[in-house]
């Protein structure tokens, strides 16, 4: 008889083996088991790209605040938008360093400049340089600083002078003439002098009050960007004569200034004055931009007293000049010596 063998279970092959498909069940895991180690790969990606995303979508961008300010001020400049780590200087015009910055982790940065005394009025530039290159700019608006009126003083009452009565004078009784057997000459009455009036006093002159329009101030002490009040006065008369309204009234005060030149008016119930601080010495000097110390261009109802004008350096120059159709101009107790060609013409 034949022997046959028993297949061992070892020996058995799956339908797996073969070729043919795994069971759901199977497949099913395999899947699971690869999302769960890609999860970790793809949360590393969005925590490494998440902070560029609005760095990439944005660039670089300044911001000034306020946005308009006066020369001599301080504004704050936050930028946004930059490669971290990054440094660089801010430029005014692309010509002034005003600052240096360096970029944080974060893409961005806060530094705080001063603009510049004596920038003119107008739009200006601020730009992020860095390696050579703009990253980036805004503008900046420079505007004057409005003059400070000076309050003026309420002119002091004249005091009343109340009147002295005279007095009234006693009346002299006259002498009893005893009478005599003999005729007895009367005696000759001694004439009672008249009592003195006390003199009346003088009345006190009322003071003659300040103009009732606006007050500035220059003095040799003092800066053009000021407010032109008495304790912030201007450095030049020229600051005033571009800028007082009508009514107005400029006190100078002790040393010597440059010329100027007028083109502002008043009205006939609101002149423009130009004179002394009390009386301390003002004096205008010519020089070669000035050859008409004192010009009066197109202006009216203007006032100008009590100067001492010299120096105008050049022929057919002056030391005050009145042109360009000016009327209603008043010139009082000023002194013009040493011009050239006239005093005042």
């Amino acid at each position: 008889m034949r022997n046959i063998r028993v297949a061992d279970r070892r020996d058995w092959v799956s339908g797996h083996d073969l070729g043919q498909p795994a069971p759901a069940s199977q497949s099913r895991n395999a899947r699971m088991r690869d999302w769960i180690l890609t999860l970790p790969i793809v949360l590393l990606l969005v925590v490494l790209v998440l902070p560029w995303s609005g760095v990439l979508a944005s660039g670089p961008a300044l911001s000034i605040t306020p946005g308009s300010a006066p020369a001599g001020t301080t504004v704050t400049i936050v930028g946004s938008g930059f490669t971290r780590g990054r440094n660089g200087s801010l430029m005014l015009d692309g010509s002034t360093a005003v600052a240096s910055f360096r970029v944080t982790g974060s893409g961005s940065f806060r530094a705080k400049i001063k603009i510049p005394k004596g920038t003119p009025i107008g739009a200006h530039d601020i730009s992020a340089v860095g390696s050579g290159s703009t990253l980036a700019s805004a503008t900046v608006e420079v505007v004057d600083a409005a003059p400070t009126v000076a309050p003026t003083p309420d002119p002091t009452p004249a005091p009343t002078v109340a009147p002295t009565p005279a007095p009234t004078p006693e009346p002299t009784p006259a002498p009893t003439v005893a009478p005599t057997p003999d005729p007895t000459p009367t005696p000759t009455v001694e004439p009672t002098p008249a009592p003195t009036a006390t003199p009346t006093p003088t009345a006190t002159p009322t003071p003659t009050p300040e103009p009732a329009g606006p007050t500035y101030y220059v003095s040799t002490s003092g800066a053009d960007t000021n407010s032109g009040s008495l304790t912030a006065p201007w450095r030049t008369i020229q600051k005033a004569a571009g800028l007082v309204p009508a009514g107005a009234t400029v006190l100078i005060r002790g040393g010597s200034y440059s010329g100027f030149t007028m083109s502002r008016s008043g009205t006939a119930s609101a002149w423009i004055t130009f004179r002394p601080y009390g009386t301390e010495a003002v004096s205008v000097v010519g020089d070669t931009s000035h050859s008409k110390v004192i010009d009066l261009n197109n202006a009216h109802y203007v006032r100008v007293s009590g100067l001492s004008v010299t120096g105008a350096p050049a022929q057919w120059g002056a030391g005050i000049f009145v042109e360009g159709g000016s009327s209603q101009i008043e010139l009082l107790d000023n002194v013009a010596s040493n011009n050239r060609s006239f005093g005042v013409k």
